[in-house]
């Protein structure tokens, strides 16, 4: 470490440079061949794959994707006729956006499970088959857009699972970037001292966000999973 040090600050500026270079390639080749994260099983004879063909193969294709939840509670209780009917009609207009859906209603007879013990609040299951990330993000979008018209008087309704997960918010990261920059200058005192480790730490993750793109152009990596329920 001392050797590769030393030469590092000999070459300092060639280090630099050779650090942009490869920044600016990696940019560069995820720009052009960088591949997106699918989950479609197509490794042959795993584990996984296996799982999702016996499931289709069972008539559960409805079940080899992912899974959301419409959670609700209704002060006058779920069971409520009036509650019950605007629910049950809420699900259908859920359904008639997705394609390939499976809707667990708790109002089925087998799925008293779904409903608490006081009789206040349950919630549904919406279970998808396998597609694109793009397809569960579209369908998270239209259940969303039929959520707005959901029934509000008496009722509560919320959606969750992973067809509604939202953009990760990175303002957390800029302010971890922020806190540290002060404590690097108040333990080091000098803006070039502070500057060396946090220039390196964006120089490396800038490099392994690049990469992250370019590893789907050379293999699949499947990332979903049959959702599970007891």
């Amino acid at each position: 470490m001392k050797s590769l040090a030393q030469f590092c600050y000999r070459k300092r500026r060639t280090v630099v440079i050779a650090w942009i270079v490869l920044l600016l390639g990696l940019f560069a080749i995820s720009g052009a061949v960088g591949g997106e994260y699918n989950t479609e099983f197509k490794q042959p004879d795993s584990e996984s794959a296996r799982a999702i063909t016996l499931l289709k193969e069972r008539g559960l294709s409805e079940r080899t994707g992912f899974q959301g939840q419409i959670v609700f509670k209704a002060e006058k209780g779920v069971n409520d006729p009036g509650v019950k009917s605007r629910m049950e009609e809420f699900f259908a207009k859920v359904g008639n956006v997705l394609e390939d859906e499976q809707i667990v209603s708790p109002y089925g007879p087998q799925n008293v499970h779904q409903i608490s013990k006081d009789g206040k609040a349950a919630y549904a299951e919406i279970n998808l088959s396998e597609r694109d990330n793009k397809q569960y993000l579209d369908d998270g979008k239209a259940v969303r857009e039929v959520w707005k018209d959901a029934p509000r008087d008496g009722i509560q309704v919320e959606l969750g699972g992973d067809i509604f997960a939202e953009q990760i918010d990175f303002s957390s990261e800029i302010i971890g970037i922020g806190a540290a920059i002060i404590i690097l200058i108040v333990a080091f005192g000098s803006l070039l001292a502070m500057g060396l480790p946090i220039v390196t730490a964006l120089f490396g993750i800038g490099c392994g966000f690049a990469i992250i793109r370019i590893i789907p152009a050379c293999s699949r990596r499947p990332i979903s999973r049959a959702p599970w329920r007891q």
